[in-house]
């Protein structure tokens, strides 16, 4: 039996086998698995099936999200795009100019997650999401808005909305940020969202849909307290991200709205693909960034 030895790639020291139970403790249905995991860094990589073999390199977060940046934009491909799943991957190799074999988005590193998104989304622009009719029995309108900031603070961030109505998907939009954090891609989503809203819904009621509890219980319950105290908290601090509150205030008064709050990452088709389209545009300015220093 061929005894297999895995090296962190962060801190040089050995990886430990360990169960899906301590990488997942609240997801009991992968504490049958395998993972490959560093102690000092917290690096983790699974297995194959039953076998010990990982399935790539150990990834940190940034690197764990990357992968799922990288996934979201390229899977489509083959998946909904007509292309064959080794076809898709030959392409992809071709692309990233190494050898089919060593394609394996699994393997790739930050950066080379960075060019799957770039070529991917360039081929298939926006994917397309499944689900609306199940989330809009009632009609109306709705949009989903997600920000993404990598890293948290400080690094380039990404905001996108996506509209629904009638239970298909009507328009979407994205932008970025430097030296931006979540915080403030999250409220340029809701921004740019009440902005459209503002310009193409003519006093339609809205619905704005959002992951981050900073927005819902900004618009619901902090802002009146803010103004009422001059734009500081409760605790005599000065309100973060005033410049951006201040816009919002003023387009709730100008748009019908309500801002109801969802898990994220929880299957709601709407949120999942103005997250994809978040991270997307976060990568895509990270890029150009690092593409002019």
């Amino acid at each position: 039996m061929v005894k297999i030895e895995v090296i962190c790639q962060y801190c040089d020291d050995p990886a430990e086998l360990v169960s899906g139970k301590v990488i997942y403790p609240h997801r009991a249905d992968l504490w049958s698995m395998s993972f490959w995991r560093c102690v000092p860094c917290g690096a983790y990589v699974g297995c194959h099936g039953e076998s010990k073999r990982p399935l790539g390199r150990l990834a940190n977060l940034k690197l764990r999200i990357a992968k799922k940046q990288a996934h979201a934009a390229f899977d489509p491909l083959w998946k909904e795009r007509g292309m064959s799943r080794h076809r898709a991957y030959q392409w992809l190799s071709d692309k990233l100019g190494i050898e089919s074999s060593e394609c394996h988005i699994g393997m790739f590193d930050v950066e080379t997650c960075e060019k799957v998104i770039m070529f991917s989304t360039r081929v298939a622009g926006v994917p397309d999401v499944k689900g609306f009719s199940e989330l809009q029995p009632e009609g109306g309108v709705k949009i989903y808005t997600d920000g993404s900031c990598w890293p948290n603070p400080g690094g380039s961030s990404g905001w996108a909305f996506v509209v629904a109505q009638g239970g298909r998907k009507v328009a979407h939009a994205t932008g970025s940020e430097s030296d931006s954090t979540s915080n403030r891609a999250e409220l340029l989503a809701a921004l740019e969202a009440l902005r459209w809203a503002k310009e193409h819904l003519s006093g339609q009621p809205l619905l704005v849909i959002t992951d981050s509890k900073y927005i819902s219980d900004g618009v619901s319950e902090w802002l009146v307290g803010w103004k009422k105290k001059g734009w500081r908290t409760g605790q005599g601090k000065p309100v973060k991200n005033k410049d951006l509150w201040l816009l919002i205030d003023a387009l709730l008064l100008e748009v019908s709205v309500d801002f109801r709050w969802v898990r994220g990452h929880s299957g709601n088709p709407g949120n999942e693909m103005a997250d994809v389209l978040a991270g997307q545009a976060a990568m895509r300015h990270d890029i150009k960034r690092r593409d002019h220093l």
